[in-house]
């Protein structure tokens, strides 16, 4: 339970500061929300640093590890995952708080100035991206991680919805800092959730951008179904392979207590490469 409260008490900081100056609007507002939201996850993320063991290098306790091809695959399919999930969460989180009589922001994009494209994308994507991922996934599971790496994932992803501070968004929020979080575990690399985090956001801003455009065709019914379909298949991949994962590091934990059980161990390996 302490693991939580530095995380907690910083992601209350982060989220308190953010919404204060989104009150204020002026020239260059949004450079300079940005500009200090990389500050407080950035030198979150360096406090979080301090509670982690000494002979932690700082390139582990934040993944710093570069993606590697296997993990190309794996990036691809998490981000189909968080895109269609978070599309179909967002649409229910309307309906629902609309069936209750509560009037919430449909998008947060709006509040943002999106004449200029480039600078857009800086500030809804690749800023993000980035820093949010180092905060979340790479220092505040390192800290929580010790305990259970499941645990971590789920905390880790309640604090990220927090920090988004917005009804509409919060189940949305948490699913994709759960699929952020499972893409840090089977890469075992921040950098992979970056690129998915990163694809997640120019998927968004192009939704934002063209989705009235795409209505007017008629075409919502068939994004719908085909959204569902894709978010059924990825969410079963997405499953299977964590679960294989899962087993995997058991068997590596196993203690080998004599030889013969070294050959029993050397026969299953050959059998289940066989099968694949």
């Amino acid at each position: 339970m302490r693991k939580i409260l530095p995380p907690l008490i910083l992601s209350v900081i982060i989220v308190v500061t953010l919404r204060v100056l989104s009150i204020f609007n002026f020239e260059y507002s949004q450079l300079v929300y940005s500009a200090i939201s990389i500050v407080l996850l950035l030198g979150g993320g360096l406090i979080l640093r301090l509670f982690a063991e000494k002979k932690t290098k700082t390139i582990r306790f934040f993944k710093l590890r570069f993606i590697k091809r296997k993990d190309l695959p794996i990036v691809f399919w998490m981000a189909v995952t968080v895109i269609s999930g978070s599309f179909l969460l967002n649409i229910l989180s309307l309906d629902m708080f609309s069936a209750i009589g509560l009037d919430v922001e449909g998008n947060m994009l709006a509040a943002y100035d999106m004449n200029n494209m480039w600078l857009s994308l800086l500030i809804v994507a690749v800023i993000p991206a980035i820093f949010e991922e180092l905060f979340f996934r790479g220092a505040t599971m390192s800290v929580l991680s010790k305990e259970k790496t499941a645990a971590a994932i789920f905390i880790s992803a309640a604090l990220f919805a927090l920090v988004h501070g917005s009804m509409y968004l919060i189940f949305s929020s948490f699913f994709a800092g759960v699929v952020f979080g499972i893409t840090v575990y089977l890469t075992d690399s921040i950098y992979a959730s970056m690129l998915t985090h990163f694809i997640n956001n120019i998927m968004a801003y192009i939704l934002f951008t063209y989705s009235s455009m795409l209505s007017d065709a008629g075409f919502d019914d068939t994004i719908m179904f085909v959204t569902v379909l894709v978010f059924l298949v990825s969410v079963y991949a997405t499953i299977a392979v964590t679960a294989k994962r899962y087993k995997k590091q058991l068997n590596e934990k196993k203690p080998i207590i004599n030889e013969g059980e070294i050959i029993w161990e050397k026969r299953k390996e050959k059998r289940s490469s066989k099968k694949q």
